[in-house]
């Protein structure tokens, strides 16, 4: 039930309009208070809820219609003689996460190739001459063998996630990742190659196996960066995994409007061996 708050008397009343939010079944409002009840002590921090916002001021419209509870937001432009303050509907830390409102549509989207394996086989039948200290040596040939998913727009699953809250999103909870490829290379006893793609963690062996790190050569921390081959650390996504491509928020008629995209593959083409 509301709660019937009578105008005071002598008092020139606030006047008050709802805004649209993104959220059909849901509203903002904006309290426009004449400039003259404003003291140096008048307490305009965000949070403040609109029945406890200038106390004494007549603000019966808004109360009688229920937004006692909204929190103020934000400032916006108003008529000469006015200050005008928008409040927004208050939620608790669950209700902010879910959102008002999720559809889904089927589009092209880009992914890029995907090494899935990496491995080599050595070979006798064709050796490898390598040189040494007194000439040169014949060991077994490797021959490197990767599976790879070519990358292009392929079908995908778009979900799109709104939320609409008077408070901004805390910075730790947006969650958006774009894939990023990087190079894997090697050249290893007859084995060589280049490749840019997703792929988990790649290491291909030191075959100078009989070198001595060189002093003063590099980074001054080289002797503790040694690793004895080349490694290759996994990519931010190591396939094509579900994740939310795009995850933005920006003020709106009071509150913060967020939007979530979340991409999610339908067709993986089969795999080439090369």
């Amino acid at each position: 039930m509301l709660l019937k708050v009578m105008p005071l008397e002598n008092q020139e009343p606030c006047t008050f309009k709802t805004l649209r939010t993104p959220n059909v079944a849901e509203r903002s409002c904006v309290l426009y208070v004449p400039e003259k009840y404003f003291k140096d002590t008048t307490n305009t921090a965000a949070g403040t809820t609109l029945k406890d916002f200038m106390p004494g001021v007549d603000k019966a419209d808004a109360l009688n219609r229920g937004f006692g509870l909204y929190l103020l937001t934000e400032t916006e432009e108003a008529p000469a003689g006015y200050q005008a303050f928008t409040f927004a509907k208050p939620k608790t830390a669950k209700q902010q996460r879910v959102p008002f409102k999720t559809r889904t549509y089927h589009e092209p989207h880009y992914w890029p190739d995907w090494m899935r394996a990496m491995y080599a086989i050595e070979d006798a039948t064709v050796p490898y001459e390598i040189a040494t200290a007194t000439g040169s040596q014949y060991v077994d040939r490797v021959l490197d063998r990767v599976e790879i998913i070519d990358g292009g727009n392929y079908e995908t699953s778009i979900t799109v996630e709104e939320f609409f809250n008077a408070e901004p999103t805390p910075e730790t909870e947006f969650s958006s990742i774009t894939p990023q490829p990087t190079t894997v290379s090697w050249n290893y006893l007859g084995s060589s190659g280049s490749l840019s793609c997703l792929h988990p963690l790649v290491t291909i062996p030191e075959i100078m196996t009989g070198g001595t790190l060189v002093d003063g050569f590099g980074t001054p921390n080289a002797r503790e960066r040694q690793t004895g081959g080349d490694i290759f650390p996994a990519t931010n996504m190591t396939g094509w995994d579900d994740h939310y491509f795009s995850d933005t928020e920006v003020p709106l008629n009071g509150g913060y409007y967020r939007v979530r995209k979340r991409a999610i593959p339908l067709y993986i083409p089969k795999p080439s061996y090369r």
